[in-house]
């Protein structure tokens, strides 16, 4: 726990250094869209990655593979979707 406290307070140094150098607001704003996309990013692959690993451990075999693709079809649809946007 304390290394993600530790990560999280480095991320907001190096984020507060690289606003303050940008001192366009629309750099600014790409700055910042790319930083919360990339948490965002981040975040989904990882929860992801563990109800994978959960459907895979409890019931197994096809019937895992039909949850996982039952939720990561519909999930790659709408980030297909939003890329597109």
């Amino acid at each position: 726990m304390k290394i993600f406290a530790l990560g999280v307070a480095v991320a907001v140094v190096v984020l507060a250094v690289a606003l303050a150098a940008h001192r366009d607001n629309a750099r600014r704003a790409r700055l910042l869209r790319r930083v919360c996309l990339r948490l965002t990013a981040g975040y989904v692959l990882f929860a992801a990655a563990f109800a994978a690993g959960e459907a895979v451990v409890d019931p197994g075999g096809w019937r895992a593979a039909g949850l996982i693709l039952a939720w990561a079809v519909p999930l790659a649809a709408a980030v297909g979707s939003v890329r597109g946007a």
